[in-house]
């Protein structure tokens, strides 16, 4: 795997040989500036936004399509990546504030990892930094001979021509096109770029960005390096393995027991026994949540070390059965406080996540028993969380919460908690359309969906369609 253009220690892929390519991702690092300080000048992810992200996408697309692309997992991270921004550009729930800057570090991620040849789907979500970070020197080398002046004495000048023909037609065209329809005008308007204004940071701020996203293509593309398979290490005491898998599997066991009324006897048993049943559910659920948790990171650390041993493989394999039945009786507690208390978007990512760790530990208990490698293990591993994230993601859990209180307390209204709805986010908006419920607009999520830079698919279309009277615009969270 060479590198072509070399200065010192410092070497550059043998993509960037082609100067059009150098000519390419320049233009094209000035374009995602361009548009992330100039303008998406909003606040919110909005239109522009998306487009940025989308650009950031192009130069792994047209490598792939090339063939020139090292590590042949990175495709199929891009279309996840495509799904999830389609997310963030149609759901306003609070997940997809945190799901933008992940979807922007798992692009980075992309770029660092691309060019590396590695053995296994997971490794590309673990960078290796592979050459050493010198920001001037991969500059001086990708700018050494392509703004050569004389080598391109011709184009330049053609291009120069070009330009002084086209602008002024350009721009006489365009007074007239808004001058003849009243949309168009409004549309140009909402992608002015000043606005009457300058601002020195569009200066800086542009030419600082531009810097960074050509260092990430320069860098990340030149990242090369031969990814060796999963280390194993060596095995685990087995007397002390036997030990503490024993005293976990005895722990966990006795703790069953006391498990197994509720989970065959369920509501009848509890009344029968005295319990008050709010408080029954509403305890434990996190605590039961954190032991799944756990095991799952013991049994991760266990995998690494498993060489086949036999005592390992039936306590580890009976500490995971133990804790999936735990998983279970924590997913029946949450079934029985929805259906008392009503759904909440809390409960709702916490059942589900429920769902992901008693995926993993099922899927554990065939690694050990089967005694397949680790590696395959944890691309299972990360292949479920990523399909759970784009699923989760694409899900209107802020209207599926609306949704099932509304239809719960159809027949006993008054208990209805509609404070807490009005607390959801315009995704809830078509389900409680027509209702006497209001959902409170924080002054600083509102939009203006009239400018390409604050337009959110999901908030406009929702707002057209269903209109605002089902909303209660404040300027605080009460």
């Amino acid at each position: 795997m060479e590198n072509s253009i070399t200065m010192e220690s410092v070497r550059l892929h043998r993509i960037f040989d082609d100067k059009s390519m150098r000519v390419s991702l320049l233009a094209l690092a000035f374009a995602i500036a361009f548009v992330n300080v100039i303008l998406s000048d909003s606040g919110h992810f909005g239109f522009w936004d998306l487009v940025s992200y989308l650009l950031m996408l192009v130069p792994l697309v047209w490598l792939d399509i090339r063939g020139v692309m090292t590590n042949r997992y990175t495709r199929w991270f891009i279309p996840l990546i495509v799904v999830l921004l389609g997310d963030i550009f149609y759901f306003n729930n609070d997940f997809m504030a945190f799901l933008s800057p992940m979807v922007f570090l798992l692009i980075m991620i992309l770029y660092l990892t691309s060019m590396q040849e590695v053995s296994s789907f997971y490794q590309t979500l673990l960078p290796r930094m592979a050459i050493p970070l010198g920001m001037s020197r991969y500059f001086r080398l990708y700018f050494s001979d392509l703004l050569a002046y004389r080598a391109h004495k011709s184009i330049y000048n053609r291009v120069v021509l070009a330009l002084v023909i086209t602008l002024p037609f350009g721009a006489l065209f365009l007074a007239l096109f808004m001058a003849a329809d009243a949309n168009f005008s409004n549309f140009v308007s909402t992608i002015s770029l000043f606005d009457g204004r300058f601002k020195y940071y569009y200066l800086y701020g542009t030419i600082l960005e531009l810097l960074a996203f050509l260092l990430l293509f320069i860098y990340g593309f030149s990242n090369t390096m031969r990814r060796e398979s999963v280390v194993v290490w060596k095995s685990l005491d087995p007397l002390i393995v036997g030990i503490f898998l024993g005293m976990l599997n005895l722990l966990f066991v006795t703790f069953l027991l006391f498990q197994l009324n509720y989970l065959f006897g369920g509501e009848a048993y509890i009344r029968a026994a005295g319990i008050n049943i709010a408080s029954f559910a509403r305890e434990g659920f996190f605590q039961l949540m954190w032991v799944m948790g756990i095991v799952a990171s013991i049994f991760l650390f266990m995998m690494s070390r498993y060489h086949g041993e036999r005592s390992m493989a039936w306590l580890l394999s009976g500490l995971l059965i133990s804790t999936v039945v735990i998983g279970f009786a924590s997913l029946k507690k949450m079934y029985l406080y929805q259906s008392l208390m009503g759904a909440t978007v809390l409960r709702y990512y916490v059942e589900w996540f429920d769902y992901f760790l008693i995926a993993v530990l099922m899927l554990g208990v065939v690694f050990i028993l089967r005694r397949i490698a680790y590696a395959r293990l944890l691309d299972t591993v990360v292949v479920i969380g990523m399909a759970s994230l784009v699923i989760v993601s694409s899900l209107n859990v802020d209207g599926m919460v609306a949704s099932h209180n509304i239809e719960k307390f159809k027949e006993t209204p008054e208990k209805l908690d509609k404070k807490a709805l009005s607390k959801l986010s315009i995704d809830a908006l078509p389900v409680v359309s027509g209702t006497d419920i209001k959902i409170d607009l924080q002054h600083y999520r509102s939009r203006d969906c009239e400018t390409l830079s604050d337009y959110h698919l999901g908030y406009c279309t929702k707002l057209a369609v269903y209109g605002s009277d089902n909303i209660n615009y404040v300027r605080e969270y009460e």
